[in-house]
């Protein structure tokens, strides 16, 4: 199956390798063709030539789309963007999805609230869409990706909370990565840290 992420945050994100997509992508790509969309706004005039072009990358865990969008209005203002401050970077995101829908076709679009930063994305109503309900993002932004999901997954039973009445939400609470905790050698990890001979 081919699955489209849109996640919440570019994968040049701080602490992206932390993130939930991050191992979900690792988790899915043994099993799935995965391809996430990742953004950069533009900061200068050379970076203008690159606009029109989707930069692909295939990478350990699937294949990187990332997309160049112009600067929007977010930051600076105190509050979360309205339509009119995210205007240009949605119209020219949605024209760049629609591109990499045609050139992918995905089975499914996973779409997390990237609003804040690219407004919202072209929805499509010919595939499936589940929207990854991560935060607790304003009622409007969050009720228009609801809206367009064919499924509704959250993080939390509070943010599950915030999904209208009778729409059928999953909750899929964080995992913890029970490798990560491995039992590990103590007379190794004791000399690794200087410690050797102690108790």
């Amino acid at each position: 199956m081919r699955i489209l992420f849109i996640p919440h945050c570019p994968t040049t994100a701080s602490g992206w390798e932390d993130s939930l997509h991050y191992h979900l992508f690792r988790h899915f790509s043994k099993h799935h063709d995965i391809h996430w969309v990742s953004w950069k706004n533009i900061r200068s005039f050379q970076e203008l030539r690159g606009l029109a072009s989707i930069q692909t990358q295939t990478v350990e865990r699937g294949i990187e789309h990332r997309i160049l969008l112009p600067r929007n209005l977010y930051g600076l203002f105190v509050t979360y963007p309205k339509p009119a401050h995210v205007a240009i970077t949605q119209w020219w995101f949605r024209r760049q999805l629609r591109k990499l829908y045609r050139a992918i076709a995905p089975d499914i679009l996973v779409m997390c609230d990237s609003y804040y930063a690219t407004g919202f994305p072209s929805f499509d109503s010919s595939r499936r869409t589940v929207f990854d309900h991560l935060d607790l993002a304003p009622k409007w932004v969050a009720n228009r990706f609801i809206e367009e999901a064919t499924s509704v997954i959250a993080i939390t039973n509070d943010v599950a909370q915030t999904v209208n009445p009778g729409r059928t939400c999953t909750i899929i609470p964080n995992g913890v990565d029970v490798a990560s905790y491995a039992e590990l050698d103590k007379s190794a990890a004791k000399e690794e840290l200087g410690l050797g001979g102690q108790p």
